[in-house]
């Protein structure tokens, strides 16, 4: 139970949360969400952080909405998929209360409900005439610079703290910074501006290296295959524009290529290429290992493809329409009987580390898909589909500009792509949704914003964008 000095200090904070700007409440409310990066445990004195992220959004939400200072913004197709996505979730929830316990209903519906809501929530502050999307996240930059400098700290100290999964895994410590979404975020906006010819401060120039070292130390060969996928899109994104500097290319190429010479002679490299030789062995079939530590090998990739089929199989045999509905774990496995046999495990009622008998959760930490169609069915699964869809038809047909509001479009698509990756090796659509939908605000905006630049503009290269780090 809460005792009074903790209740007190929620109330100071409280007060002095809802004095602050606009602005800056939605930067708390998106770092609380994210566990204060990793400072913190996710629940604190029986508290879901991400619970009181979402109640200070809804307290901005309202700000904003109250506001009638709102620049005009076309809503693209995918925004009415979205909304059509929510209305069936909505529809699902109403479902799930007729039959299952309302309570656990909510604790299971809130975060994937609540998550893609959050959309609103950032576009109605991306379009309100009194902020503007760009020193928004020149002040995210900063604080994101500095996790990125105390995350490789912690790692250099031993010190395991700012990670949302560290853990030994195939003789390497794998360490995944709570922010790496955010982080990687920049790195594609310092890229795109980098390649098209912009010239970059010394400070960000130093956080390009420092991400470098950052996904090097994560050893997880998934996020190694989707950053790599994500450079080759930045490269051609540019290309199709007109934008991509040949001379600049050249010279990241020599320079990588010197500083991984380097590296790899002193073996500082030699666990990050096992890693990716291992997967890429993985993917072409042809792991020369003994069959023990094939099958072992094999779970990484094989298990989450388990995970789909099972999932599929079970909404196929419940209900196809609906699946499950908003189930909590624990009516799954006490009431329904659930017993799946691939998935995470349940770790409040096991720990791992001391006994090898596990019961199974229903929803997977490894893969977004096989929770979607447990809560949304093969209806839900699908508009989700044509949703994400949507979002590359949109920038295949984008307007192009050579204003500012260009760079953090790419930047933003790349990162909603890096996501849509992710869900086939984390539940990156389906727990933390707040974080994918501020990018495709983000997006959205940009949309706007770039064509009100062809219309003042008529010719390129008449504006240069500021450094996103600035004394």
């Amino acid at each position: 139970m809460l005792n009074e000095y903790i209740i007190l200090i929620i109330l100071i904070a409280g007060v002095l949360y809802m004095l602050v700007g606009i602005k800056y409440k939605i930067l708390i409310a998106l770092f609380v969400m994210s566990s204060c990066f990793g400072l913190v445990e996710h629940i604190v004195h029986g508290i879901d952080l991400w619970d009181v992220g979402i109640v200070m959004l809804l307290i901005v939400y309202g700000q904003l909405w109250l506001s009638n200072n709102r620049k005009p913004v076309e809503k693209p197709l995918y925004e009415g998929i979205l909304i059509v996505f929510i209305g069936w979730m909505l529809i699902e929830f109403a479902w799930s209360l007729f039959h299952y316990p309302i309570v656990p209903t909510i604790k299971a519906a809130r975060q994937l409900l609540l998550g893609y809501m959050t959309y609103f929530v950032f576009v109605s502050f991306f379009k309100s005439r009194d902020y503007d999307l760009d020193p928004f996240f020149r002040v995210f930059f900063r604080v994101t610079f500095f996790f990125v400098i105390l995350f490789l700290a912690a790692t250099a100290l031993h010190i395991q703290d700012l990670h949302s999964l560290s853990r030994d895994y195939e003789g390497v410590t794998r360490t995944l910074p709570v922010f790496i979404n955010y982080a990687f975020l920049f790195t594609w906006l310092l890229l795109v501006r980098y390649f098209s010819g912009e010239k970059l401060s010394i400070a960000e120039r130093v956080y390009l290296v420092l991400m470098v070292i950052v996904i090097m130390l994560t050893y997880t060969r998934s996020l190694y295959f989707a950053v790599a996928i994500i450079f080759c899109m930045t490269l051609s994104v540019l290309a199709r524009d007109g934008k991509l500097q040949l001379t600049r290319l050249m010279i990241f190429s020599i320079i990588s290529c010197l500083a991984f010479a380097l590296m790899f002679s002193t073996g500082k490299l030699d666990k990050m290429i096992s890693r990716t030789m291992t997967g890429l062995e993985l993917i072409s079939g042809e792991v020369g290992q003994n069959a023990v530590e094939r099958k072992k090998l094999d779970n990484t990739y094989t298990g989450r493809i388990d995970i789909i089929k099972e999932r599929f199989a079970m909404v196929l045999r419940y209900n196809p329409l609906m699946g499950y509905g908003f189930v909590h774990d624990d009516i799954a496995h006490n009431q329904l009987k659930l017993r799946p046999r691939s998935g995470s495990i349940r770790p409040e009622k096991y720990d791992y580390k001391y006994t090898d008998r596990f019961q199974l959760t229903i929803y997977s930490a490894d893969v977004t898909w096989g929770n979607i169609l447990i809560n949304t069915g093969i209806t839900g699964f699908v508009i989700l589909m044509v949703f994400i869809i949507s979002i590359s038809v949109t920038q295949l047909k984008r307007y192009y500009n050579g204003g500012e509001m260009y760079y953090y479009q790419c930047a933003f698509f790349l990162q909603i792509i890096y996501i849509i990756i992710s869900t086939l090796s984390s539940d990156a659509m389906n727990g933390n949704v707040q974080i994918f939908c501020l990018f495709l605000a983000g997006y959205t905006v940009c949309l706007k914003d770039q064509k009100k630049f062809i219309k003042e503009h008529r010719t390129f290269g008449e504006y240069e964008p500021p450094p996103v780090y600035s004394h």
